[in-house]
């Protein structure tokens, strides 16, 4: 009887644990796109015309091109753009079918900058915007204006109106793989690109399509009525975390957290984003929030939360949201709330258009789902930035990506001071988090008290750089700056900072040789003009030290250094009235120059 009674103990046990392992099975991942390469939209459309024709006119479909006159939905004129914080006066223009900007400064009565700058791409769909960007020799930078298409205006682009940085903002993998399809891209570099698609396609929600499109061409068909084909992904067979991981990747606006060894490129559809990324977004609570945080907003609404509705119970991916009838609105919200009321327009009222914080001119519709005053318009906020931040994540958030998210918050968007007191709290007993903390914090022996044997990433090796730099400890910085460049071969800002250290040992023509490079790579990089003027002009070879002094002040004006150092060459050579106008013009712009050494130069040239 024992026997009988612990067998059927046996046998339960051995049930349910048989239970567990095929529901875990069933939830196993049995995609092959993992194992898929990307074959571009081009084959995709072959089979399935039907979708990219109406596909080719949503917004993503619409998200990235080449800058042609059909691309673009500016309004072309006399407009001028003026940057009141710089001094700077921007005109887009047409040169035959090439979209240029011109970016000019002018001082009585007299042009004394003038840079011109084609255009390569234009990103987004004209729906709210045009962003312009433009390769020099293969890395890939943001012009500083932007069209407003629905107020029909030019003004400098989202951020440049608070720090424009002109021709020089780099565009990363991080920005264009939300903006468009996969690119090739340099990963050895910031922004270096082989090859850059046009606009966001099949693949970004279907998954890479090589294993697909082989099936098809062996005659391999599965009746997708019945079966799931486990070649290609419908995100409609996928549960609600995995639908929503495919819209999260892109519709999700903030502080990006890749996991330790993933990329950007990493995440296909089928997957769970948070296995790669996690995004956290500046904490306003409801009083504003940023433009491209459709998911989070979503993910707040009782709707979501008390249902199984995700993105793609509402949106028909493959037909613009401006050309689907409200109707079809209408009746999702109708499932499950019977009242209807005013004009059987629910969107209008529990979905208002409104204004984001950080993007100005445009208006977007409200992700919340909630009650709102009728015809409701919250006005756009001052832009700042909390202190806080929120994750907006379907998995459990680790303590080391907290540290991460706020040490890149205040990086990358100039957050308040409070954010590395949060980002302490988190660093747990990584060494590289502890590294990053203290290069922000301007602890540079606390940096060298951390180094540690094993091998760290490029940037580690960098800001562990720049600690020997503050020590004055030159050797120590090139060995490190050395292991930072040898890891990263094309950050040519990796490689400026080598140089001027070789060049503060006096190696100048090793110096020489990375500046070369670097030109060679990029040649918009006007601080790699100005320290091979410095170079020269040390070793009083005046001629190559002018033109490169020039070529850097073309590009940058108010690049101080150049400046000064440009003006002690022509007093060197008696060449004081062209110092003294140099002098002048470049305080006219920037007047509050806080160097000591500009007094002394007015002393020298009164």
């Amino acid at each position: 009887g024992h026997k009988l009674k612990y067998m059927r103990y046996f046998i339960a046990a051995a049930g349910f644990i048989l239970l567990i392992t095929l529901n875990f099975c069933s939830q196993k991942n049995e995609y092959l796109v993992r194992e898929a390469k990307y074959i571009g939209k081009d084959k995709c459309i072959k089979c399935h015309k039907d979708k990219w024709e109406t596909f080719k006119f949503t917004g993503m479909g619409q998200s990235f091109g080449k800058a042609t006159r059909k691309k673009s939905s500016a309004v072309f004129n006399d407009t001028v753009i003026y940057d009141h914080n710089k001094k700077f006066y921007y005109k887009p223009f047409w040169e035959n079918d090439t979209l240029k900007i011109m970016e000019f400064r002018v001082y009585k009565n007299d042009t004394v900058h003038k840079l011109i700058v084609p255009i390569h791409y234009i990103v987004g769909s004209g729906q709210h915007t045009n962003s312009h960007l433009f390769l020099v020799n293969n890395y890939l930078f943001q012009a500083p204006i932007t069209f407003y298409t629905q107020t029909k205006i030019w003004d400098m682009a989202p951020g440049f109106e608070v720090n424009n940085t002109r021709f020089f903002r780099k565009i990363g993998i991080e920005c264009i793989t939300c903006h468009n399809a996969i690119p090739k891209f340099e990963p050895a570099s910031e922004n270096k690109y082989y090859h850059i698609p046009e606009g966001i396609d099949c693949e970004r929600c279907h998954g890479p399509g090589s294993k697909h499109l082989k099936k098809i061409l062996k005659g391999e068909i599965t009746d997708t009525s019945a079966n799931i084909d486990f070649s290609i992904v419908n995100p409609k067979k996928l549960p609600r975390d995995k639908q929503m991981s495919i819209c999260m990747r892109c519709h999700i606006q903030g502080i990006a957290v890749l996991n330790k060894g993933k990329t950007f490129t990493d995440f296909v559809p089928s997957e769970n984003i948070n296995d790669y990324i996690y995004t956290f977004t500046p904490d306003y609570g409801d009083s504003a929030f940023w433009m491209a945080t459709h998911v989070e907003r979503l993910m707040k609404s009782k709707c979501y939360q008390k249902s199984e509705l995700s993105c793609i119970s509402c949106h028909n991916p493959h037909i613009s949201a401006r050309q689907t009838p409200a109707e079809v609105f209408n009746n999702k919200c109708s499932g499950c709330h019977k009242t209807k009321h005013f004009d059987n327009n629910c969107i209008k009222c529990h979905m208002p258009k409104i204004n984001a914080t950080d993007i100005p001119h445009i208006a977007i519709t409200e992700h919340k789902i909630g009650i709102y005053k009728q015809h409701q318009v919250i006005p756009a906020q001052k832009f700042f930035l909390p202190p806080k931040l929120k994750s907006v994540a379907i998995k459990k958030v680790p303590p080391e990506v907290k540290a991460k998210a706020y040490l890149k918050y205040y990086e990358a968007y100039n957050a308040p001071i409070q954010v590395l007191d949060s980002a302490k709290k988190y660093l747990q007993n990584i060494s590289e988090l502890k590294i990053h903390y203290y290069y922000l914090t301007q602890q540079w022996d606390s940096i060298i008290r951390n180094i540690q044997e094993k091998e760290v990433s490029a940037w580690t090796n960098y800001r562990i750089a720049e600690a020997f730099i503050n020590n004055n400890n030159f050797p120590k910085a090139e060995e490190f700056l050395k292991k930072a460049v040898e890891q990263k071969k094309f950050s040519l800002d990796f490689n400026y900072r080598l140089a001027e250290v070789l060049s503060a040992q006096k190696k100048f023509p090793q110096a020489i040789d990375v500046l070369t490079f670097i030109l060679n790579e990029n040649n918009f990089h006007y601080k790699a003009y100005y320290l091979a003027g410095k170079i020269y002009h040390i070793q009083n070879k005046y001629s190559q030290a002018e033109a490169f002094y020039k070529q850097a002040l073309k590009l940058n004006p108010d690049y101080e250094d150049a400046v000064l150092s440009y003006i002690e060459l022509l007093i060197s050579q008696d060449r004081e009235q062209e110092a003294r106008k140099l002098l002048e013009i470049y305080l006219y712009f920037n007047e509050k120059s806080s160097s000591p050494y500009v007094k002394t130069l007015q002393n020298i040239l009164q």
